[in-house]
This record gives structure tokens, sequence and C-alpha cells, in this order.
């Protein structure tokens, strides 16, 4: 395992090890934990294990996920050192590409771009291990994963196709179908056959951020390996100041985006534009639709609600006469708003901006639909005398 995986899951890799090792009857594996935690990377790990060659190169290997991948591919081609982590995303983005033809899914290609253009000049790169130093393609190949982003869930073909992989007899095959708990109740009732019916020396490893989105049904025919938490130590050679950071995602917006100044900009304007002008329901809607078309919706409630759990700090130090240092100091400002607020009502608040944050990450309403209403109600709870 290379050093950024190390750490994370060197502690029960050896547990992994001995269940592949020792039995000959193979199993479903669910590895779970938030995104960027370190559960493909050990699937990949493990993978290599099994198969006893690299699972990038192999035949005996299946792979299918929709993850950030504009987001990674900039950060891996434009802002990191050319590193064995920037071989294993093209391969992965390889993987995937190769896929589209093969589920025959429907891409709405960026203008001027087509799709076996960016295919053979991404294999052409990985055959030869050159990355050019040409900006354009680049740019395009960026903009292609940019349409990845946008498809969300596992669909029902990418099982039907792990289904078939795995018809085949072997000495040893492994599939990985990560972020599988945003696959619907159809697709996950068609991976039923996939994993009640392996052959030997077959296994499927399914990784999840939340397992309750699965269904019992394959949850209970799975082994579930939690992820915690990576060390800071393992974010050393990637960022100079690592404390701020809680994954390999956070690593890479932070070094493309700058998102601690995004964030507490955005804080900033909404508590010194917004709610200072509740009269004006058109500001509302103005924030709403800027954060949704910048994509920091979600960003944005992240970080309100640590507004709310700063107040909440507050106030244990009031009600304690104790000191307790506060866990977001740059939104000290902003918390004080909601010292006069009861604890019940912040209570209410942070589980009615979880249920909008959580309509949104599924994508069951526009974020610019729903924030209106809710910002506008927290902003008279804090204009209430």
């Amino acid at each position: 395992m290379n050093q950024f995986r190390k750490n994370n899951t060197e502690s029960f890799f050896s547990l992994l090890q001995g269940i592949v090792s020792h039995t000959d009857q193979s199993r479903t594996l669910l590895f779970s934990g938030e995104s960027g935690w370190g559960k493909v990377a050990c699937a990949l790990d493990l993978a290599q294990y099994i198969l006893q060659e690299n699972p990038l190169s192999s035949s005996n290997f299946f792979y299918f996920r929709n993850d950030l991948c504009a987001l990674k591919t900039e950060y891996f081609l434009t802002k990191a050192p050319i590193t064995d982590e920037t071989w294993t995303w093209l391969n992965l983005l390889q993987r995937r590409i190769n896929t589209i033809a093969t589920l025959d899914e429907t891409i709405t290609m960026p203008t001027g771009i087509k799709l076996v253009n960016i295919k053979e000049q991404l294999d052409e790169i990985i055959q030869t291990k050159h990355i050019p130093q040409d900006s354009k393609f680049i740019a395009q190949l960026i903009s292609f994963t940019a349409v990845l982003n946008k498809k969300s869930g596992i669909p029902v073909n990418a099982i039907r196709e792990a289904i078939k992989f795995h018809s085949v007899q072997s000495k040893g095959r492994v599939s990985i179908l990560a972020d599988f708990d945003t696959a619907d109740s159809t697709t996950q009732n068609a991976a039923l056959k996939l994993i009640e019916e392996p052959h030997p020396n077959h296994w499927v490893i399914i990784t999840a951020q939340n397992p309750k989105d699965i269904l019992p049904t394959i949850l209970s025919r799975t082994l579930n390996i939690s992820f915690k938490k990576p060390l800071y130590t393992e974010f050393e050679f990637l960022d100079p100041n690592p404390q701020k950071l809680t994954s390999s995602v956070d690593i890479m917006k932070e070094s493309l985006y700058k998102l601690s100044d995004i964030k507490l900009n955005l804080i900033n304007e909404f508590f010194t534009q917004c709610t200072s002008h509740i009269e004006h329901g058109i500001t509302f809607i103005q924030f709403a639709e800027k954060l949704s078309k910048d994509g920091y919706s979600v960003l944005f409630l992240e970080e309100l609600i640590k507004c709310i759990e700063n107040s909440l700090r507050l106030r244990q130090n009031k009600l304690r006469n104790i000191s307790l240092d506060l866990l977001y100091p740059q939104y000290l400002t902003y918390s004080l708003q909601f010292t006069n607020v009861s604890t019940a009502e912040l209570e209410e608040l942070v589980s009615e901006i979880a249920d909008v944050f959580q309509q949104i990450t599924r994508s069951v309403i526009k974020d610019d639909h729903l924030l209106p209403a809710l910002l506008l109600s927290i902003s008279r709870l804090l204009r209430r005398k």
C-alpha cells in the first residue's frame, strides 16, 4: 500500500487478507465511511492481493463509480505532482469511460468534444506514461468529466454487467461497485443475484457513505468494514496545513478552490446582506440562486450548522461557568447572533437544515427552490426581539 492509504487501512488490512486467504467461499464486503476516507483505495489494494496482479490492468477486475470526476481530474493533472495516485485515477477514469459504450449510456458531450477523441488521447497518455503539456486536451478532459459528475447512482445495467462478469468461472475475480448507497431499490434488488450466487474465489466489494440507504437484504449478505476519519499525518505530504482537512476530497477542493476562504465569504454574505434585509424576499432568492449556480449550497449549509454548534458551545460556557474552546472560532461573530435563540429552537433549526441538506444531496428538489424559505426563516428567528 502506498503511504496515503497505509495509515487508514493497515489496522484491518491483515484481517481482510485473512478472510480471503482462509476460505474459497466468496463474500461480499461493504466498506462504509465518509467520502475521501480511503474505502476505494483499500478495495483496490485488496483486489490486488486477491488477484495477485494490478487490478487496473487485469481482465478479472470490474469497476463502476461516478465520483467527483472533474474535481479529481483537475487536481491530479493541474495541482498535484505526478505520482502513483495520478496514474491510479487516470486508469479508473479510463475504465469508467470504457463502460459507457458497454452500458449503452447516454452522454451529452460538451460542444466541440468527441468521446472517441477523449478516449484515444487518454489511452495514449496511460500507455506512454506521459502527460503532455497540452492545456487544451486537459481542459477538454475536465469538461468531459464534469458531464460524468452530473450522473448519479448506479444504473441497473452496471449491475447486469457485473453479473455477466461474475458468471465466468475463473481462479479469481473482483468487482468494485462504489457509492452503492446511491443505487435505487430496483438496482439494489437486481444486485441480489450478484451477491447470492457467487462462484468460488469471486469477490464483490461495495462502498457506501451511509449503509442505512442499502436494503436490509443486501446488508445481511455482506461483511461490513467501517472506515474511520483518517489521521492528519496521512495528508502531510499533500498539504502544508493538514489540520483543517478531514479527507482526501478536502485536500483536492482546498487546493483547487481555496474553500476555507469561500466558506467564510458565504457565511459573511448571508449574515451581513441577507439577515439584515428580511423585508426584501428577493435577496434570499438571489443568494440561493448564486449558491446553486456555483455548486455551494451543501457547503453553505454545512458551515451554517457550524455557526449553530459554536453558539451551543458558547451557551455551555455560560451555563456551566467553564471555558470550552470554540469548535469554529472563525465564526464567532456570527455564532453570537444565535445566543438569544433557545436551545430547543436551535436543535429544531439544525434538524430543519439537515432535512434540506438531505433533500438537496439526494436531488429530491432543486436547492434554489428549498433554500429561500429556509434562509428567510433563519433570518426572522435572528431578528426576533
